[in-house]
């Protein structure tokens, strides 16, 4: 069965396998073969993965090229729907072999690619002991990790540690997860050194596609068909320097359909430049309300996403007021000395039918000192009139405590007796420059 182990996140997958190729002799026994065999592809930016007989595996991937080739615009989920049925052909249409055992007349199959839809990494496997039917590694947020092939319950704590490791894995390169995976893969070598070989071949990919690896990690041989379409991509600047056709991309966030333009590091030349950014999101919130209200989704609004929102909707009631006091805080506390601090606020008033005018106010505060103060757009906030999607925004003090900043988004329908305002909060966030 070999063994193939998978990183994946919202925005990034690692795999690697090992190159191992078996056949058994009269007794049932594993006997490893000479050849070198891959267990995954590359096809269209997406990584497709088969354990199983070799034969099986190998019309499998030809059959799944040619499918992307005829079909460029199926997307991973649709994909997982159409996968079981040739699996399913393909496992019973397989050889026999009489001195294969059991526990190796298996297939196994793993699907991994950036959806557009969802603008997210979406990972399936397919195993044909459930009759192939997909299974989403990428439901669950917190699942990193997956594997394929041979192992077994005692191999858990194995499995659990490299688990335990990634979860430091946002904030380290793709090299380094891939290093991570190259150890696992090695200890269950060395305990299953016939049934599985050494960590031989990698992969990974983002929301571009492909993205190159460093030499000591082997591209899957398969791969060589993508690599025009692959973007090289190094966290060495000297590296990324060195040649005529190469540049250096500094680290802004790019923004997302209906988002704020990035204004970069305004880095135009001498004396242009700003400093490093560094954006913090918030992690939680808090709320207090009475009346005909309805707060839709508050995780929306510091879910790192300026598509989403969070919806807060006032019917208008005077016993008991119609009030809305949302708050949101914890952002992480990095310490560094910073030259300016903002935080800001992305909303918008998408209707509003009150009969009189409404009363509200953006603020931020301080948990540790209790200082705060209200945004320069308070008088924005309720006007009487839908208000159009926007950004304010709001200096702190340098020496802000970064992880004390919290912001509060209160609104009550006031004097009103009629009709509803509806409001849009789509980010919350704080940036400092160093």
């Amino acid at each position: 069965m070999s063994l193939l182990i998978v990183y994946h996140d919202k925005f990034r997958a690692v795999v690697s396998s090992d190159d191992r190729a078996i056949s058994f002799n009269a007794n049932g026994e594993p006997v490893a073969l000479p050849e070198r065999v891959c267990k995954f592809i590359l096809v269209g930016g997406m990584i497709f993965a088969c354990l199983g007989a070799s034969d099986v595996t190998a019309n499998l991937s030809r059959g799944f090229s040619r499918m992307i080739e005829d079909n460029p615009q199926l997307n991973v989920p649709q994909l997982s729907s159409i996968l079981p049925l040739f699996l399913q052909r393909a496992f019973s249409n397989r050889r026999k072999d009489e001195n294969r055992p059991m526990a190796f007349d298996n297939l196994e199959s793993a699907l991994i690619g950036f959806d557009d839809q969802t603008k997210r990494i979406r990972s399936y496997a397919f195993a044909a002991q459930d009759d192939f039917s997909p299974v989403e590694t990428t439901s669950d947020p917190s699942n990193r990790i997956f594997a394929l092939g041979h192992y077994g319950t005692s191999d858990r704590h194995v499995l659990e540690r490299l688990t335990s490791s990634m979860r430091v894995a946002d904030e380290k390169a793709l090299p380094w997860i891939a290093a991570q995976l190259r150890s696992t893969l090695a200890e269950l070598h060395e305990k299953y050194q016939v049934e599985v070989g050494q960590p031989s071949f990698y992969a990974a990919i983002d929301r571009n596609g492909i993205v190159e690896l460093p030499a000591d990690f082997p591209p899957a041989p398969a791969a060589a068909a993508d690599a025009l379409a692959a973007h090289l991509a190094t966290t060495n600047k000297e590296q990324a320097f060195d040649g005529v056709t190469r540049f250096f991309l500094g680290s802004i966030m790019t923004p997302v359909a209906g988002g704020p333009d990035s204004i970069g590091f305004a880095d135009g030349g001498p004396g242009a430049q700003i400093g490093m950014v560094n954006t913090f999101g918030l992690s939680s919130f808090r709320s207090t309300t009475s009346g005909l209200i309805t707060v839709a989704n508050p995780l929306n609004a510091i879910d790192g996403d300026l598509s989403t929102f969070c919806t807060l909707t006032l019917n208008a009631q005077t016993s008991p007021l119609s009030l809305i006091d949302l708050s949101w805080l914890d952002p992480p506390g990095i310490t560094r000395k910073y030259s300016s601090i903002k935080v800001f606020v992305r909303m918008s008033i998408v209707s509003n039918t009150l009969n009189a005018a409404a009363v509200g106010q953006l603020s931020w505060f301080n948990n540790s000192t209790g200082a705060s103060s209200l945004f320069d757009s308070e008088t924005n906030w309720a006007t009487g009139t839908p208000v159009a999607v926007a950004t304010y925004s709001h200096a702190l003090p340098a020496g802000t405590n970064i992880s004390q900043i919290g912001v509060e988004a209160a609104m009550q329908t006031g004097a009103a007796t009629t009709g509803t305002i509806v409001c849009r909060i789509y980010q919350v966030w704080v940036e400092a420059i160093e």
